[in-house]
C-alpha cells in the first residue's frame, strides 16, 4: 500500500467519523438535547439488542460460507407461532408457547 493509498483511508475514515458525529449534534438539537442523555442510550441499546445478536449470528454463517438468508423468516414465523399458542390457549404458561417457538 502506497503512501497516497493509507492517506485517502485516513481521510475516508476521518470523513466517516465527521458525518457520524455531525449526525448525532443535529439529531441531539432537533431533540432538544434529549438524545444523549443516558436514560434514551439505554432505551436505544436495549431496542438494538435483538437485531445485533441475529446480525451476530449472521455474520458467522455468512463468515463460514454457509450463506442462509432465511433468518429473518424464522424469526417471523417462530414469532406467529408463539402468538396464536397464546391467544388459542389463553391459560397455558408463556414458557410452553415460548419453548414452541424455540422449537420451530
Amino acid at each position: 500500500m502506497t503512501q497516497r493509498d493509507r492517506l485517502w483511508y485516513w481521510l475516508r475514515i476521518a470523513a466517516a467519523l465527521t458525518f457520524l458525529i455531525a449526525m448525532i449534534a443535529i439529531v441531539d438539537v432537533a431533540s432538544h438535547g434529549s438524545f444523549l442523555e443516558p436514560s434514551n442510550i439505554v432505551r436505544v441499546l436495549r431496542q438494538i439488542t435483538y437485531n445485533c445478536v441475529l446480525g451476530i449470528g449472521q455474520t458467522f454463517v455468512i463468515i463460514t460460507s454457509g450463506i442462509d438468508l432465511s433468518v429473518g423468516s424464522t424469526v417471523g414465523i417462530s414469532a406467529y407461532a408463539v402468538g396464536s399458542l397464546y391467544v388459542a390457549f389463553p391459560h397455558m404458561p408463556v414458557i410452553v408457547a415460548l419453548v414452541a417457538g424455540l422449537g420451530i
